[in-house]
């Protein structure tokens, strides 16, 4: 393995953490108590969202630990580079992966359940559906994107859909703009 290859793998891994702690500020400043008076109903609201929060709290506590074996990894896989052993650069590069492939499967959840879908319509049946209130089972990731369905039938149907029939349904459903910015991000990513 390369320096320039050991060098991209501590990038992502500090990337994958700057998002980790900007994902967990933009949260917290969301369930900052707001100088309005609130109903029951509105705090009981509240405390649930800060005991799903807490699933988080844990699975970020795990991730830094994970992100701490992972660096004392590529620090000895640069070792064994520098002495000339590729074998244990290798095995050391490996490992590091088994500890990274958690933490981005914790952070591409996180990211999943935070974000918001981008659609106001159903983009199979076309019916409308609440952006705010659309359960996890009726959502689906589409380029870096989730797309909110009207019920569970919809996204089985989506997900026998090829790629260039979702983008015809979504583009029907999404904004010009929003839909230009997906395709334009992907495009981004491909040309790194």
């Amino acid at each position: 393995m390369s320096r320039k290859r050991l060098g991209r793998m501590l990038d992502g891994i500090l990337a994958m953490v700057l998002i980790f702690i900007m994902a967990a500020a933009i949260t917290y400043a969301q369930l900052q108590p707001q100088e309005t008076a609130k109903d029951a109903g509105q705090l009981e609201k509240e405390v649930v969202e800060l005991k799903g929060l807490q699933k988080y709290v844990e699975i970020f506590k795990a991730s830094i630990e994970d992100l701490d074996y992972a660096a004392e990894s590529l620090d000895a896989a640069s070792e064994a580079i520098d002495s000339g052993d590729t074998e244990i650069a290798k095995a050391q590069s490996e490992k590091a992966g088994t500890f990274l492939a958690p933490v981005k499967d914790s952070m591409n959840e996180y990211i999943s359940e935070m974000t918001p879908v981008i659609n106001s319509l159903c983009p199979v049946s076309g019916l409308t559906i609440d952006q705010a209130k659309v359960p996890k089972a009726q959502t689906r990731m589409y380029k870096d994107s989730k797309i909110g369905f009207c019920s569970l039938a919809c996204p089985a149907t989506w997900d026998d859909l090829s790629d260039a029939e979702r983008g015809e349904k979504l583009k029907k459903v999404v904004s010009q703009e929003t839909f230009e910015n997906m395709f334009q991000q992907e495009q981004k990513e491909a040309s790194e």
